[in-house]
């Protein structure tokens, strides 16, 4: 394995890993020297970029060792000795390739200063550390806060800082950084999503990070084991960075592998678990109750009453003169379903005045009447008549 690739593989293993006995203490400096002038040790620090620990190497995790070693590097312990309030030991474990410690190129250092660029920072060398540089501000505030902005959205964790007075403003910048970081400047993809079904389609949304302005990228998806089912997926711009792609039905338990590219090339990939199809819910066809058919049955609606042409009012009251005869008609509808006769009853005072049986009256919502004769009535006063009328 090529050194470079060793390394990019070491960050990829101490990726997100925080215990101290594992890779959580290891750091990562472009010049321990300059990072470090302030102190005097012996031997003194490595005038290089190195990735050491703040531990012996024998306080590591036995697998952390062999899993360090398996990529092709050596571990040293150094014991620094700093001439402070009698001697202060520095106990580090360095981690070489070949014997040798490492140039900022080699770690990837310089990558940090090239995505800080292109992402719109100020970015100036720090004054009389020449391995250093940083966020540029007018003021201590706008310096530092670039510099926040700048770790927060690529995902890097900074494990010590300074700040240099210079140029009439303020350059804040990273003395040394967490190595269990480091694989986030190799990440371009913030957030891919597991995939889920649309139909017959798979779909995956996905959002990316550390873009540069004026560039198109673009999402892109293939089933590893069938790379000819292939999605093109919506563009990604700095300002647009998220998205989604479709693949067409591929089987359950699939690798989908989502890609960004750009005109670079290949950015980052991620692979993803093609899931089972949901097994659709059936709905029960409902039994239909068939309507049942009604009855035929002739139904009578009295719609009104006249005395001698004059409307009896609802409450069936009228007033009328004594001894003088008055006729009776009965107005009606048969609102039933079927043609039918009905049998017409008016009452005066209780009195049946009017016994009689209409003909056959078709049910067709029409008004008909039923002449019930005269009757002359005894006494002056209100008096009540009633009318019912029955199939």
């Amino acid at each position: 394995m090529e050194k470079g690739e060793a390394i990019k593989e070491l960050y990829k293993k101490a990726y997100g890993n925080t215990a101290c006995d594992e890779y959580g203490c290891f750091f990562v400096y472009p010049n321990m020297r300059e990072a470090l002038s302030h102190q005097n040790p012996s031997p003194p620090y490595p005038d290089a970029a190195t990735i050491c620990s703040s531990r012996k190497c024998e306080d590591l995790k036995q697998s952390i060792r062999d899993e360090i070693t398996g990529l092709g590097f050596s571990l040293e312990d150094v014991d620094h000795q700093i001439p402070i309030n009698g001697t202060r030991h520095d106990r580090r474990c360095y981690v070489k390739w070949g014997g040798q410690y490492f140039t900022t190129s080699d770690l990837y250092i310089d990558r940090i200063k090239e995505l800080a660029v292109e992402m719109g920072y100020t970015i100036k060398d720090v004054s009389g550390k020449p391995h250093y540089w940083g966020f540029y501000g007018s003021t201590w505030d706008d310096a530092h806060n670039d510099f926040e902005e700048f770790v927060s959205e690529v995902g890097l964790r900074v494990y010590s800082a300074g700040t240099s007075k210079q140029d009439g403003g303020y350059v804040y910048y990273a003395k040394s950084w967490f190595l269990y970081s480091m694989y986030a400047l190799f990440e371009r993809w913030k957030t891919v999503s597991e995939p889920y079904w649309e139909g017959n389609l798979i779909r995956i949304d996905y959002e990316a990070k550390n873009l540069r302005e004026g560039i198109q990228y673009s999402g892109e998806a293939y089933i590893k084991e069938d790379p000819s089912n292939t999605g093109s997926g919506t563009p990604i711009t700095k300002d647009n960075p998220a998205g989604y792609v479709y693949l067409n039905e591929p089987l359950p338990g699939q690798t989908a592998v989502v890609e960004l590219r750009s005109g670079e090339g290949l950015l980052d990939s991620a692979e993803r678990t093609i899931p089972e199809k949901p097994t659709p819910t059936l709905t029960p066809t409902p039994t239909l109750t068939p309507t049942p058919t009604p009855t035929p049955v002739p139904a009578g609606d009295i719609t009104r009453v006249e005395l001698d042409g004059e409307l009896l009012p609802e409450n069936g009251t009228l007033r009328w003169t004594v001894n003088e005869e008055a006729r009776v008609k009965v107005y009606f509808k048969n609102v039933g379903n079927v043609a039918g006769e009905f049998r017409i009853v008016v009452a005066y005072n209780g009195d049946t005045i009017c016994d009689l049986e209409t003909d056959v009256v078709p049910a067709d919502g029409r008004e008909y009447y039923a002449d019930c004769g005269t009757f002359t009535p005894d006494e002056t006063g209100t008096h009540e008549i009633k009318v019912t009328i029955t199939p």
